[in-house]
């Protein structure tokens, strides 16, 4: 948990990341000032470096967090890695 909330605050470091823990279940609420999924007006072209490429770049960032939320609470075998 302390690796998970280390990593959280140097991904998001001027805001607060939530994570709520229910049972056998984590949820994780990311602070966003923007729509991921934002793309240019229609009647532009789209420019994968200036448009799609920050899509991705965020998506990944989220999904790597949500892999390592995932692990809290989860017992590492011996020889295991991350």
């Amino acid at each position: 948990m302390v690796s998970a909330l280390d990593y959280l605050s140097g991904v998001w470091p001027t805001d607060v990341v939530r994570i709520a823990l229910s049972g056998h279940e984590c949820f994780l609420l990311v602070p966003s000032k923007k729509n991921f999924f934002e793309l240019p007006d229609i009647a532009h072209d789209i420019n994968f470096d200036a448009h799609v490429r920050p899509m991705i770049r965020d998506l990944v960032t989220l999904l790597v967090t949500a892999r390592l939320v995932s692990r809290i609470g989860m017992k590492e075998e011996p020889g295991s890695e991350s």
